[in-house]
């Protein structure tokens, strides 16, 4: 079966896509990217909170300045079409803007044409099978140096090389993901996700500082404001993550997913947890069951 793909206001097969290996973002970086989600629904096909997404897909684009030739509402139509081509529904959605140019220059300059495409595949979630019994987390040897902060709020491709090694190095270790700290210990957020921890019937979850604005992270504030659940951004040290009474992680790959192991430290996982009332939320939201939230989702 053929795959397609949008490239540069074109939809083409895959194979049938070339960039240069020239290309200045694959040297450098400098390539920004979004990660959206699309679930089958009884009400059809719908893209979860894909405008968001793709006004913090401008939003990376102007920091690394990129400008976008298209409006959020001729992307949302690119994205829908794309899905539609591919007879996709539980699917993951890649938007990716890059320079193709001199893979020698280290500066923006007129000469430089914004690329940009869309992929979409098939997608259970990064942590797929293990949503029932949550996942195993260590804190990572590596530290989230807090130069230029902004850097780390835009999604910059450069910025996932610590997340690769972050997650490399967990997986060699038998663990699921890991937590970053920055110089002061201080916990930031995983490789690919935020991070929340609850005591004593509050969440909380570090600040905005240095780390990816999450719109999974957001809609956590959001349901827990309709559920009448403390929510609190905080700084955050490990000894809090090592008392809490539950954890997760929430991400668009991932979506909201409990932990049941810290370092050696383990968490019980009981049915009436606030952990369970939130992901039970957040899935009558992205399976279109409740009225409230179907502003979250965009039909095919």
């Amino acid at each position: 079966m053929k795959q397609f793909i949008f490239f540069n206001g074109k939809f083409i097969e895959l194979n049938k896509a070339k960039i240069s290996v020239y290309a200045n973002s694959l040297h450098y970086g400098t390539a920004v990217f979004e990660g959206i989600r699309s679930y089958k629904t009884s009400k059809g096909t719908a893209v979860f909170r894909l405008k968001e997404h793709l006004i913090r897909l401008n939003k990376s684009a102007e920091f690394m300045h990129y400008k976008i030739p298209y409006s959020i509402n001729e992307l949302i139509f690119f994205v829908k079409e794309l899905l539609k081509k591919n007879n996709l529904s539980n699917a993951y959605i890649r938007p990716i803007v890059f320079f193709e140019e001199n893979c020698i220059q280290l500066h923006k300059s007129n000469e430089f044409k914004t690329n940009i495409a869309l992929i979409a595949f098939p997608m259970k979630g990064f942590f797929a099978g293990k949503e029932s019994t949550g996942i195993k987390l260590m804190v990572s040897s590596l530290k989230r140096i807090p130069f230029n902060a902004e850097l780390f709020e835009a999604k910059v491709s450069g910025n996932y090389a610590l997340s690769f090694l972050a997650r490399t190095e967990a997986k060699l270790n038998n663990f699921d993901d890991a937590v970053l700290l920055n110089e002061k210990k201080q916990v930031m957020e995983c490789s690919a996700e935020n991070i929340f921890y609850i005591k004593k019937g509050k969440v909380f979850t570090p600040k905005i500082k240095g780390i990816l604005p999450g719109i999974t992270r957001k809609t956590v504030e959001e349901l827990c404001s309709k559920l009448k659940i403390s929510f609190k951004e905080k700084t955050v040290s490990l000894k809090e993550l090592m008392n809490a009474d539950e954890l997760f992680i929430t991400g668009t790959a991932s979506g909201i997913i409990k932990v049941n192991q810290l370092q050696k430290k383990k968490f019980k996982l009981n049915e009436d947890s606030i952990s369970n009332k939130l992901i039970n939320e957040f899935n009558s939201a992205i399976n279109a069951e409740k009225k409230d939230y179907l502003k979250w989702l965009e039909f095919i």
